[in-house]
């Protein structure tokens, strides 16, 4: 472990070996970050900003850096195991330091961790399985002493560019065998899937397919107000459903059963390559104890950067509204 002179009055940052919170609260993605900026540039950004840390790739192959932020106190006992890198976790001085996060030292914190930042962006990445559902994807267990407290399930956002699962098709075709254990049954699930379905499906296949809107604002820029408040009301229209879509699902099947489900998405920043651009990662997750129903109650839909340009410039619905990042 590095650790730099400390002063109550500045904060310090100290630097640990081989751990890291992989795929977790990143906020700013930096490839090839030494070619466009320096450690210490990246660390007073942290600093400004009040975020939490810089995990660095010490892989000549992928010289990137995760900026991250939490909202607590990040320290070395959070960590799990990391991949040849550096994490520098910064603590700032002391009347602006976040609060303390009681944890057990083999025990990582949920990645349902809010932090929020306006970000605008001229250009936006599409999810990687935009237009292809080769494979299911398993869903994600959080274990705890042995128990199993959420599965995440991945959540596709219907797109312009074909039609798709909400969810990843193995988890489409059968119930989880972590709901089943808890006594939803597949006729339950089959159900509520078909109504995700239905909700999802507000999405896409809409007037954009045949006229984009980057094509509505370079050939007809008077009709750029009226296209964003269309896009507006349909995402405020399929936000209301996606939210309408949980509560009946609790309030029919899985609070009975001391259960909850929430969507949640996290989006980040990808900076410093020909590739800049945003990334959104999207989840339903499914709290399996009446304890981690408690605490999934009161955690926000959305982590990360929440960019609410498009409503600022031209009246498009809030991001920072919704349940989930709607826009690819």
């Amino acid at each position: 472990m590095v650790v730099e002179k400390k002063d109550s009055t500045r904060g310090h940052w100290d630097a640990y070996e081989n751990i890291d919170m992989i795929d977790m609260a990143t906020v700013e993605y930096v490839k090839n970050w030494s070619r466009n900026t320096t450690l210490d540039d990246l660390k007073r950004k942290v600093e400004e900003s009040s975020w939490s840390a810089i995990s660095i790739s010490n892989m000549p192959n992928m010289p990137h850096a995760a900026l991250k932020s939490f909202p607590y106190q990040l320290e070395p006992s959070h960590c799990g195991k990391g991949y040849n890198n550096t994490l520098w976790i910064y603590t700032p001085p002391y009347g602006q330091r976040k609060p303390v996060l009681e944890t057990k030292a083999a025990t990582r914190p949920s990645p349902n961790l809010h932090c929020q930042r306006e970000v605008r962006s001229d250009r936006e990445l599409s999810d990687t399985n935009c237009c292809s559902f080769s494979k299911p994807y398993p869903p994600r267990v959080e274990n705890v002493d042995g128990v199993d407290q959420r599965i995440y399930i991945n959540f596709q956002v219907e797109s312009y560019c074909s039609s798709s699962y909400p969810l990843s098709k193995g988890v489409v075709q059968s119930t989880p065998a972590q709901l089943l254990n808890k006594g939803v049954t597949d006729e339950q699930w089959k159900d509520h899937v078909q109504r995700l379905c239905k909700v999802n499906n507000m999405r896409g296949g809409y007037f954009s397919l045949f006229i984009p809107g980057w094509i509505v604002a370079c050939t007809t820029p008077f009709l750029l107000p009226l296209y964003c408040r269309w896009d507006g009301s349909g995402v405020k229209a399929w936000d209301g459903a996606l939210r309408k879509w949980q509560d009946d699902f609790n309030e029919e099947c899985l609070i009975p059963l001391g259960m909850f489900c929430k969507t949640q998405s996290n989006s980040w920043v990808t900076s410093g390559s020909s590739d800049e651009g945003r990334g959104i990662a999207r989840w339903t997750a499914f709290a399996l104890t009446p304890e981690s129903a408690i605490k999934l109650r009161v955690e926000s839909h959305l982590i990360g950067v929440i960019d609410d340009c498009y409503s600022k410039y031209c009246g498009a619905y809030p991001e920072g509204k919704c349940c989930i990042h709607p826009r690819n």
